[in-house]
C-alpha cells in the first residue's frame, strides 16, 4: 500500500483530494498527518462520511487515514448548501436590530465545520429555527454585543474574516487562534483584514505564523473615506459587506464573489440593502 506524509495544519483540501484518489490507486493509500494540529478537521471527517456513503471503507485513526484499493458505488445524495456562505447572513442578522431571513437546504446536523457560526452568533441574540426546507434565522432580542469573544478557528478557518468583521463592527474585543491557514488562501487574509479595518478606525494585532488575531476594546468605529480592497478574494468582499449595516461602504471589484456566491449582491438587495453597482 502506498504511503504519504502531509502537513495537516495547512489545509484540509489537500487531505480530502488525496482521500478521494486513494481508493483508485492499485494498492490503496495511507495518509500520515504531520505538523502541529489538523486544520479544518470537520471537513476531513465530512469527506470520510460522504465517501462511506459511496461504499468506500476507510480507517480513520488519530494521525493516520488508511484507504484500501476499492471501487466507488453509485449512491443518491442531496448536497447541502454552503455554511461558509450562510455565515455572512448570520453576521448580518447579528448586527441588525430586527431581522428574519430564510436560508434554504441547510441542516441542523450538518457535517460542515462552519455550521458553528450558529453558536457564535448566539452571543448577538441570533436564533436559528430549522424547518423542512432549511433554516430561519431571526434576531430574537436586541441585546448588547458581547464585550469579548475568544475562539479557536482551527476547525473552521473560513469563518475567520466573517467573525473578525463582526467583532470589529460591533465593538467586541476578540482573542482568536487557529487562523494560520489564512495566510495561504486567495490572499493573506489576516494581513488583508488588518489593512482594511484600519479604514474604519479599527486596529487589530496579528501573528501570521501563530495564526492569532487580537482586537482591543475601546476603539472608535468610523465611516471609511476610501473603498475597501477585495484582493481578488470572495471572502474579503462578503465579510466586509457587514459594515454596510453601520454606514455606506464602497468595495473595489465586487465581482470576486463569483467564485462561491455569484448572486450575493442581488440577494443583499432583495433584503433591502441599496446596491449601486454595474452588477446590481
Amino acid at each position: 500500500i502506498s504511503s504519504i506524509d502531509i502537513d495537516a495544519s495547512v489545509s484540509s483540501q489537500f487531505t480530502s483530494a488525496l482521500m478521494m484518489a486513494g481508493p483508485t490507486l492499485e494498492n490503496g493509500l495511507i495518509i500520515n498527518f504531520k505538523g502541529e494540529g489538523i486544520s479544518s478537521l470537520p471537513y476531513i471527517r465530512m469527506t470520510h462520511q460522504l465517501m462511506a456513503k459511496m461504499g468506500i471503507a476507510i480507517r480513520f485513526e488519530e494521525n493516520q487515514i488508511t484507504i484500501p484499493a476499492q471501487a466507488f458505488q453509485p449512491s443518491l445524495y442531496t448536497i447541502e448548501s454552503d455554511w461558509s456562505a450562510a455565515s455572512y447572513w448570520y453576521g448580518i442578522v447579528a448586527m441588525a436590530n430586527q431581522s428574519d431571513i430564510f436560508l434554504e437546504n441547510l441542516r441542523r446536523d450538518s457535517l460542515q465545520g462552519d455550521s458553528v457560526i450558529q453558536t457564535i452568533t448566539e452571543n448577538w441574540g441570533v436564533l436559528p429555527t430549522f424547518e423542512k426546507e432549511g433554516v430561519r434565522i431571526e434576531k430574537t432580542e436586541l441585546k448588547s454585543p458581547p464585550q469579548k469573544l475568544e475562539m479557536d478557528f482551527m476547525d473552521c478557518p473560513d469563518l475567520g474574516q466573517t467573525v473578525i468583521a463582526l467583532c470589529a463592527a460591533s465593538g467586541t474585543a476578540a482573542s482568536f487562534t487557529g487562523l494560520q491557514s489564512l495566510a495561504i488562501k486567495e490572499t493573506n487574509r489576516l494581513l488583508a483584514m488588518k489593512s482594511e479595518l484600519q479604514k474604519v478606525g479599527i486596529a487589530i494585532e496579528i501573528d501570521e505564523k501563530k495564526g492569532t488575531c487580537f482586537i482591543a476594546s475601546g476603539q472608535t468605529l468610523r465611516e471609511p473615506t476610501e473603498s475597501f480592497e477585495t484582493y481578488d478574494d470572495h471572502r474579503m468582499a462578503m465579510a466586509l459587506s457587514l459594515f454596510a449595516l453601520k454606514f455606506p461602504i464602497r468595495l473595489k471589484h465586487p465581482e470576486v464573489v463569483d467564485k462561491s456566491y455569484p448572486q450575493f449582491w442581488k440577494a443583499l438587495q432583495s433584503t433591502g440593502f441599496q446596491i449601486h453597482s454595474d452588477r446590481a
